[in-house]
Parts: C-alpha cells; structure tokens; sequence
C-alpha cells in the first residue's frame, strides 16, 4: 500500500469514526442521579459537544416529552444541589414551587420588584434615571456558552419529564437567595416570557440562567421595556455587568439568546 494509499484509508477511517461518534447515543453520567435534580436522566458530554448534544435532545422533544437543559461542570452541580437542599429544608418542594408559580402573577411581582430597586440604596441613580438613550455603539450580545467555562472537559445536561421548560426551575428549586427569589418566582418569570417572546430556558448553572428566544423584541421601545423587566428580575446583569439598562435593551433587540447572572 502507498503513501497516498495509507492517507486515504486513514482519513476514511477518522471520517466513519467521526460519524459513529456523532450518530452513538448519549450515555447517562455514572457518577450523577438524576433524582437528585428531579430530572429523568443526566448525561455527561465533552464541553465541545454540550451544543449540538442540546441541539439534538431539543429535536427529540416532541417525540420523547423530555426538556434538555444544559447543567454545567461538577461545580455547577454542588451548588445546584446545595440550593436544592436548602429549599427543601425551607419547606418547599418542587411540586409546591410549581403550584405557586402558576398561581403568581409576574406583572405584580415585577411591580414590587422595581419598587424595591427604586428603594435600595446602594442601587447607582443613573441606572434607575435611564431615559432610553441608545448606545452609540451596539455591545455585543450573549451566547449559550456557560458549558465552555467550566474546569476541565465534562459538561452534563439532564432532560426533564415537562412541557415547558420554565417549569425545570421549580423542578431544580433554582433559586437565588441574595435577592430573596425563589423557584416559583424564576419559573413564573420565565412562564411570562415565553408567552410574550416564545423563550426557552436551555442552560441553568449554579448562577446563570440562559434561554434561547425564537421571537425577540423587534423594535427599540419593545426592547427597553424589556431590558426593564430583566433588570428587575436580575439586577447584577447590569449593575455588576453591562452598566445601563439602554445598553441591555440594545442586546436584547433581535436577539436570540439571554443572559441571567446572579452574584
């Protein structure tokens, strides 16, 4: 066999590798139970393939009933485990957090939330005095990408037995104690928002929350009003990120992914 012979062969060999690698189910994660985040299974992937593993498991929803959701690193996973603790120690369990997050109204919720960053004092005036003034320059916006900052190479995501994804909150307890928010108020959140912008919550961690958006704000008024109320929900993206809310609302037009962090 010749050189070009054996480079041939060897790169047929790596393409039907590739292609088996790519086409092989996902295996569930030995060293994770699923019970533990109230999810139907939990698979661990190479960070590099957290993507289009999520990409796959969405396309199998329908057929399957299952919600994929993209967990994070080992790390992500104690601190999702210690929140869970905690809330249920509290008292609350995941059908409990459902329950109320059904039964709360967010445009309230949003209400006393502004009231409440309005009243804080350590909250920058020029956030709270932001009268819609465009940024000359757009910043740029966020991608699914929390799978690539974690130690080392193995991501897991778990599918859920739901249908919605915003419901995988209360099922997780996610919860965000700095601010006092619970499970039931993030899925209720989350609820709203998929009603009016058809988002789906695909990425939780330990601190962040991300959703992919198939109908974003089109138009800079519907953009700041939104840039509002996720600045209500989850003040940090601003005033530990971005810096005013004018410059959020210019990441959320047309935009297909959000970004949720919480110190």
């Amino acid at each position: 066999m010749g050189l070009f012979d054996k480079l041939i062969g060897k790169r047929k060999t790596d393409e039907t590798d590739a292609e088996s690698r790519s086409s092989s189910p996902l295996s569930p994660a030995t060293d994770v139970s699923p019970h533990d985040f109230g999810a139907d299974q939990v698979l661990a992937v190479p960070s590099r393939e957290a993507l289009a593993a999520l990409d796959e498991l969405r396309r199998q929803r329908a057929a399957s009933g299952l919600v994929p959701v993209i967990l994070g690193g080992s790390e992500d996973l104690a601190l999702l485990l210690d929140t869970r603790q905690i809330v249920e120690e509290d008292g609350l369990s995941p059908s409990q957090a459902l329950e109320r997050a059904n039964s709360l109204d967010p445009s309230t919720w949003l209400k006393s939330a502004a009231a409440q960053r309005e009243a804080d004092a350590k909250v920058d005036p020029e956030i709270l005095n932001d009268v819609g003034t465009w940024p000359l320059f757009a910043p740029g916006r966020a991608k699914i990408e929390t799978h690539l900052k974690v130690p080392g190479n193995r991501v897991y995501l778990a599918t859920f037995r739901t249908d919605a994804s915003w419901k995988v909150l209360a099922l997780l307890l996610w919860s965000s104690f700095n601010y006092d928010m619970g499970p039931d108020i993030h899925a209720a959140m989350h609820r709203r928002w998929n009603g009016l912008y058809a988002s789906e919550v695909v990425s939780v961690t330990g601190d962040v929350i991300q959703c992919h958006v198939a109908n974003p704000p089109r138009a800079k008024d519907d953009a700041m009003k939104l840039a509002w109320e996720h600045y209500y929900y989850c003040p940090d993206i601003v005033s530990q990120g971005i810096g005013t809310v004018s410059a959020l609302a210019a990441t959320l037009l047309n935009a297909d992914t959000w970004y949720f962090w919480w110190d």
